[in-house]
């Protein structure tokens, strides 16, 4: 009796009835042996309603969740008799005690509909030696011939227990798993299956999943040849002999894929410097131009970055986006400015790859040329953008206009970042400062110090004092 009187359990039943996201399942779980009826029934419907349905492959994780978030509460074994659902037997158990666990591995095992077998699979490689046995008798006295059609449903299940269902070589067991492969993309069955039946090749290369059709590739590479992922056009390619491949290969020169261009590139010779100019001018089309920028960045010579060099004003943010990687490829310092204009182009993407290709180029371009594309910048990416070049200046040159960034409120916090990364990086290099550095730098820190915490403004004070300042 609770010692203030009755409990008002309907805020708790209300949150039973409420609970339709399956990682609610641990909190229903600690309600299935409350004091209140009306609270059990309640965490047994939320149960049931949780987990019908479910791929068996999430009880895995749920086993471990439930089970660790389960607090030890005493549990009558003999009451798990009664008449639960079986999903809610299923839940315990995943119970923190084995003695519960067992309890729960027995009731199940007096139901057949099929619905137990997922929760017993799952017992047959518990800790507990009890519970395995338990576990194990109950799944060995279901596999027959009517039963294959559950083990296929449970077949992740099966394989991570590493249980042979001697069934699933019988016609019957085949159709079963190959019915399973059809309705959803399991690996499992199709690395099973692709090795035994045929008629599993056209289910793979069929599969929604690329990765079951890069293992149906080298059996069946004519009808992948043009599948839409790389990963398997690559696979198809590399099981023809080459007289079959060629046409292909001749075409792949031009994808949109990096690996493919290369292995392409490598079983045709050509003069592919020469074969990406010429598409690069015929191209009539954003993809087209960036596919053939691509490959001339992959083949060509500094020289060719002049070819190139046009495209970074293009009205498309992905050719933009090509023309900066693949200049900087082939150029380097020498496209470097031209390049940082981008920092500032209205796309995102095109800004964040100017970024990244002038990372290591920042103190070639110096501080005053990122310090004026910061103070000129019209957007936030491209100030945070510039602001991350800056952090890549050399020592001394970098911390000033990091400090002034300070002052920015729109990418404060992010100069702040910066400045404590610089402050843990001060030992590294040894380097003095000049006297105009130190000069900038204690103006900086001076208009910056009250925007910064206690440690990071005692840091720098500490550098400026090795300095006589």
């Amino acid at each position: 009796m609770w010692p203030w009187g009755k409990r008002d359990v309907w805020p708790f039943v209300r949150e039973l009835d409420a609970m339709h996201d399956i990682g609610s399942l641990p909190r229903a779980a600690s309600f299935l042996l409350d004091d209140s009826e009306e609270i059990r029934t309640a965490a047994a419907n939320a149960i049931v309603r949780l987990l019908r349905g479910i791929p068996p492959a999430r009880l895995t994780a749920l086993d471990e969740d439930v089970r660790v978030q389960w607090r030890h509460q005493y549990v009558d074994t003999p009451k798990l008799a009664a008449d639960y659902a079986t999903e809610v037997l299923g839940v315990f158990s995943f119970h923190p005690s084995g003695y519960v666990r067992e309890a729960a591995v027995r009731r199940l095992a007096e139901s057949r509909d099929g619905a137990e077998l997922p929760y017993l699979l799952l017992r047959l490689t518990d800790w507990v030696p009890q519970v395995r046995e338990a576990a194990l008798r109950a799944v060995q006295a279901r596999v027959s011939d009517d039963s294959v059609e559950a083990f296929a449903r449970n077949f992740a299940l099966v394989q991570r227990a590493r249980f042979v269902v001697e069934p699933f070589a019988t016609p019957r067991g085949q159709a079963a798993l190959l019915a399973q492969l059809r309705a959803r993309a399991d690996r499992g069955i199709a690395r099973l299956l692709l090795g035994q039946n045929p008629a599993a090749i056209d289910a793979c290369v069929s599969s929604r999943d690329p990765v079951i059709r890069s293992w149906a590739a080298p059996l069946a590479p004519l009808r992948l040849v043009h599948d839409p992922a790389p990963g398997v056009r690559y696979a198809a390619l590399r099981a023809l002999p080459l007289h079959e491949a060629r046409p292909f290969l001749e075409r792949a020169v031009l994808d949109t894929s990096g690996s493919l261009r290369e292995l392409a590139r490598l079983l045709v010779p050509a003069d592919y410097p020469a074969i990406y100019r010429d598409a690069l001018h015929a191209a009539a089309t954003p993809r087209k131009i960036a596919v053939a920028i691509a490959g001339l960045s992959e083949t060509g010579t500094s020289a060719d970055a002049e070819h190139i060099a046009p495209y970074l004003a293009h009205h498309a943010s992905s050719v933009r986006r090509a023309a900066v990687k693949g200049g900087m490829r082939l150029a380097g310092d020498a496209y470097a400015e031209r390049v940082s204009s981008l920092l500032d182009d209205p796309s995102p993407a095109v800004s964040a790859a100017a970024r990244n290709s002038l990372r290591r180029h920042a103190p070639d371009l110096g501080s005053a040329h990122l310090r004026a594309l910061f103070a000129n910048a019209s957007t936030l990416h491209a100030r945070q953008n510039t602001l991350h070049l800056l952090a890549g200046l050399r020592k001394w040159q970098s911390i000033t206009p990091l400090l002034e960034a300070v002052l920015h409120d729109d990418v404060a916090e992010l100069a702040k970042q910066y400045v404590q990364r610089w402050n843990a990086a001060y030992n590294r290099s040894q380097v003095a400062p000049s006297r105009n550095e130190l000069a900038s730098l204690t103006a900086a820190f001076a208009a910056a110090e009250a925007s910064l915490d206690e440690a990071t403004s005692r840091d720098i004070r500490f550098a400026l004092r090795s300095f006589g300042l």
